[in-house]
């Protein structure tokens, strides 16, 4: 999976990565964050991309939470 720069196009990508707005970490999104390196052969890379304790992965995880209808 994969974006292209096409907004409308990459949003249906990115749409088909969560399946549980209830429960973010779960996502597809947001199950596997970013480790360092990554990619593994990725020796140059000294910070995490999306680290799970980090900013942009709560905001993620928030726009996915937003969607969870409870009753």
């Amino acid at each position: 999976v994969g974006l292209t720069g096409d907004p409308e196009g990459d949003w249906g990508v990115t749409r088909t990565m969560i399946s549980d707005t209830c429960h973010p970490p779960v996502d597809y999104l947001l199950a596997r964050p970013s480790t360092i390196p990554h990619p593994d052969a990725a020796t140059s890379q000294t910070t995490a991309v999306l680290p799970a304790n980090g900013a942009n992965y709560a905001t993620i995880a928030n726009w996915i939470a937003a969607g969870c209808l409870t009753p």
